[in-house]
């Protein structure tokens, strides 16, 4: 099988990726988010078109919006179905770092260039802007993305893929970034 032969079938993956059990978790309002099915819907094809990104650019240092992260968030804590949807998708563990631009001004600046960098990909390969566009606090006319610099609409964190060194998985093997 030749290399455009993989990336389409893994694209292919990426869209029959059952998503299903991961929406309900998250629309649950005790053990989730509490979010509505519109919404729900709306991030798992924004979660979708951010792993096409990761994968189409595997050394591109890529951003996802504040609600992709908490998709893919709950998606890691399901490490029974995560694991081989990343095995079948991208050939490896696809790792979370969720600390770039809380390691002081300069990761600051990195992060908000990651977040731009991202955003332009997105747009150029989907033709629409990143961004949950439904539920009370958005609208078709607003973003809801999180503001530049990135980080800023969560407490405590940004949210940040390294693609660059992906990390090899390994059964009953345990690694830390």
């Amino acid at each position: 099988m030749n290399k455009i032969d993989k990336i389409s079938e893994r694209l292919q993956s990426i869209t029959e990726l059952d998503l299903e059990p991961i929406k309900v978790k998250l629309m649950d309002i005790n053990g989730g988010l509490g979010w509505s099915l519109e919404k729900a819907d709306i991030v798992e094809k924004d979660y979708k078109r951010f792993l096409t990104l990761t994968l189409k650019y595997p050394n591109r240092r890529l951003m996802p919006s504040l609600e992709i992260d908490q998709f893919w968030h709950y998606h890691i804590l399901d490490t029974s179905k995560y694991a081989p949807d990343c095995e079948r998708i991208f050939g490896y563990f696809l790792h979370h770092f969720p600390y770039t631009g809380m390691r002081g001004p300069e990761d600051k600046i990195k992060a908000a260039g990651y977040w731009a960098d991202t955003k332009i990909l997105f747009e150029r390969e989907f033709g629409i802007r990143m961004g949950i566009q439904s539920d009370s606090n958005c609208s078709p006319d607003t973003s809801c993305e999180p503001p530049d610099p990135p980080g800023q609409s969560c407490d405590n964190h940004s949210h940040h893929i390294d693609t660059i060194r992906p990390r090899p998985y390994r059964e009953n093997s345990f690694t830390t970034i």
